[in-house]
């Protein structure tokens, strides 16, 4: 596996920062080779995330819809779960049985959001008044920043974008620097289970230059770290 490209707003593409590889811990061996992000292409990864959870199909989407995708994400990753584990031992030197672990962790991730997406329930006060009517109404934030840490990649990965896309933001995924193979995965599992373009980009780089990035953008509405 080697010249991986990144995925920005639904594209999949050369990023413009500098070269950054990842290596197997346990001997040293390269397992691919990629350009990290740079500023340019967060930008256009916002301004593509902006665009896609306003456009009115997927912002008046119903629950169900939402849910299918990520149900369909779910059966994707447990049909792959032997090959994503053996990614994942490489990229952060987990053992395989572990690595398989959360593979099946972050299926699990993405059906509980699933069945979280249809059955969620408000919880209002009872009206102080017998002609009020009271009543709640949930919206997405916006885009919304996902950062993520080198030791579990995929369960850590799946626990933010899974709940953010359940409730129609767009996520930014910014994985460590170290490991950022299974985010880049995820990505095309999202991507084949039809999440429309620009809900989802992947940056890999240095959390000094894009988290901080991410951290400090106006139009970035909530951050998980």
């Amino acid at each position: 596996m080697d010249d991986l490209k990144i995925f920005i707003g639904g594209q999949w593409r050369r990023g413009g920062g500098n070269p950054m590889q990842s290596h197997f811990p346990a001997d040293g061996s390269l397992n691919a080779t990629l350009n990290a992000a740079n500023l340019d292409d967060l930008h256009d990864a916002i301004e593509a995330g902006e665009r896609a959870w306003r456009d009115p199909v997927w912002r008046n989407s119903l629950p169900h819809v939402r849910a299918k995708i990520l149900h369909k994400v779910a059966d994707l990753i447990e049909s792959r779960a032997d090959e994503l584990a053996q990614m994942q031992s490489r990229d952060n030197g987990k053992p395989l049985a572990e690595a398989r672990g959360l593979v099946m962790s972050a299926a699990g991730t993405a059906r509980y959001f699933a069945a979280t997406c249809e059955l969620l329930e408000g919880e209002l006060p009872t009206p102080r008044q017998p002609d009020l009517l009271t009543l709640s109404r949930y919206e997405p934030l916006g885009v919304v920043a996902a950062i993520t840490p080198w030791n579990s990649p995929i369960a850590s990965e799946m626990q933010k974008v899974a709940p953010a896309i359940a409730a129609g933001n767009a996520v930014i995924l910014k994985p460590a620097e170290a490991t950022p193979l299974m985010a880049l995965e995820l990505a095309r599992i999202f991507e084949q289970a039809g999440l429309p373009a620009g809900l989802l980009s992947v940056l890999p780089g240095k959390g000094s230059v894009i988290g901080d990035a991410l951290a400090r953008h106006p139009r970035v509405r909530k951050i998980s770290f």
